[in-house]
């Protein structure tokens, strides 16, 4: 039977016990779940949170590159490598607020009080 302690970092025990029997299950964990990167199959290796800003849809598998942790489908209007800024012609706090809103342009004029400048 494996000791917990010579297991590698990506493996897990599971033991389960009843009135008659007892099983244990080697578990191997072979991917990240989604929003996570990583790889857990390495020794040392594991998952971490993909850093978006909370701007990607958790349920979305293609929403950051799992061997990488670069944000691939930001959302609210967000965008940059973090999903940490509002896209182009849009305006707000992409962070904290996530209320990144579009800029209206009328005739010659701004629809808004904001100046809205692309900083790169």
């Amino acid at each position: 039977m494996a000791s917990a302690d010579l297991l590698p970092s990506f493996a897990a025990v599971a033991v389960h016990r009843s009135h008659h029997s007892e099983c244990m299950c080697l578990c191997v964990i072979d991917s990240c779940e989604i929003g996570y990167w990583g790889n857990p199959m390495e020794v040392g290796g594991r998952c971490e949170m993909c850093e978006c800003s909370g701007n990607i849809d958790m349920r979305d598998p293609l929403s950051c590159d799992q061997s990488t942790g670069q944000c691939l489908h930001c959302i609210n209007h967000s965008d940059g490598e973090h999903c940490e800024r509002c896209m182009s012609w849009y305006y707000g706090d992409a962070v904290n607020l996530k209320n990144c809103q579009r800029m209206y342009l009328t005739r010659f004029r701004l629809r808004s009080d904001l100046f809205c400048v692309e900083l790169t």
